[in-house]
């Protein structure tokens, strides 16, 4: 009993030791973890946390899970009562432990085109899916956000939850560009529009690809949200 107790505190501690250090979308998780920032590739969370984290829905259907953005009715081609786990559209393994069902985050981020870095300065590590889902979501007909910015920038990193709400909202699409990642398809298309010499840059482009306006640094989501307002016609 006592062996038992003392192998529920470690691992407790273990887990209470990753709750500041890793981040889903740029927010601080607070759900279960287990692993070592020494194991990137070992790391593991519940599936239930991160998909509230990622705000995804998790369904259980025709005897399987299935982990995909909310709303989204999209399903994988099932084996009935199969109990495989699967993000959007492709089988991920998973280990049932007690009542969690844990994931490796690196298999969700392989499957859901997202990926998982480590700060060099911040010594914390880095979910993102924002992305994966955007390199191919760019439509001439409407406004759109091209938020320009870098992980190492703690502006930049303070400010993306704000520009990423209006994406999540779906208000104005935002298209992230990653300024270190000069080969991805974002920053080859995008790079174009970047005319600041700091990050975080934003840049909102209109119908036909038109630059309405720029912005360098944070912005207060408030007043900023009234100016995207008037400068796009809508109200949101």
């Amino acid at each position: 009993m006592k062996k038992l107790l003392v192998s529920c505190l470690l691992l407790a501690s273990c887990t209470a030791a990753w709750a500041d250090k890793l981040y889903v979308r740029n927010r601080p998780f607070d759900g279960y973890v287990i692993g070592t920032l020494s194991n990137l590739s070992a790391l593991e969370v519940d599936v239930r946390d991160i998909a509230r984290a990622l705000a995804y829905d998790l369904d259980e259907v025709d005897g399987n899970w299935v982990l995909r953005p909310a709303g989204s009715t999209s399903v994988p081609n099932l084996t009935h009562g199969a109990r495989k786990l699967y993000a959007g559209e492709r089988e991920i393994p998973y280990r049932q432990d007690v009542e969690r069902k844990l994931v490796k985050l690196a298999d969700l981020a392989e499957a859901l085109g997202a990926r998982v870095m480590r700060h060099p300065e911040l010594g914390t590590i880095d979910f993102d899916v924002i992305k994966g889902q955007q390199e191919t979501g760019y439509d001439p007909k409407q406004f759109h956000l091209i938020y320009y910015g870098a992980d190492w920038a703690p502006a930049a990193k303070l400010f993306k939850p704000v520009v990423v709400e209006f994406d999540l909202k779906q208000i104005v699409p935002v298209i992230y560009v990653d300024c270190t990642q000069p080969r991805s398809t974002p920053y080859k298309n995008f790079i174009r529009y970047f005319n600041g010499d700091k990050i975080p840059y934003t840049v909102l482009l209109g119908p036909n690809g038109k630059v309405v306006k720029t912005w360098t640094g944070y912005q207060d989501i408030g007043p900023w949200t009234t100016e995207l307002q008037q400068l796009t016609g809508q109200k949101f």
